[in-house]
């Protein structure tokens, strides 16, 4: 595909946070064919007893294949990051963080302190994990989306709800 005239692909290599099947770095295809590092991160954790948001935040820091692990990946192959999916929300096993200020406030510090191209927050509510901010159910997490990405220059509808 790089060799298309006058074509300007950027490819984006993702994985899924933390340890999976395979492990990531057993499927990286390399440098050559990477241009940014990718990342679909949701707010959801598997410990023993229900985690407080701090203790959900080190968790997906510090776990395989975590935020910590990503940051020292990227900044090895020298590639930018990318959250192509990130949500807070409720999973039908108990697993999700729910509305979880902290979890948005801390990531969007940790993208800011990151070399991140861009990041897209998954506003949608699945079978298998509810992330919508749109419809108002998880008012204090929407809040600090707005709060910590809201573009002041933007115009919004001013009936819609965050």
């Amino acid at each position: 595909m790089r060799s298309v005239p006058g074509a300007a692909f950027i490819f984006d290599w993702c994985s899924a946070q933390g340890y999976q099947q395979i492990p990531a770095v057993n499927v990286y295809p390399g440098d050559e064919y990477v241009d940014v590092i990718g990342y679909d991160l949701y707010n959801q954790v598997w410990l023993k007893e229900k985690p407080t948001p701090e203790q959900r935040w080190n968790q997906l820091l510090t776990q395989a294949y975590g935020l910590n692990w990503l940051a020292t990946f990227a900044t090895q192959h020298s590639k930018p990051i990318s959250f192509p999916e990130w949500a807070t929300g409720s999973r039908p096993d108990g697993h999700g963080g729910e509305d979880d200020d902290y979890f948005v406030d801390h990531l969007a510090d940790w993208i800011r302190q990151h070399n991140v191209a861009y990041h897209a927050y998954w506003d949608y509510n699945a079978k298998d994990f509810d992330g919508k901010l749109s419809d108002g159910r998880r008012p204090r997490s929407a809040a600090a989306f707005f709060k910590a990405f809201r573009n002041p220059n933007a115009s919004f509808n001013e009936h819609a709800t965050p």
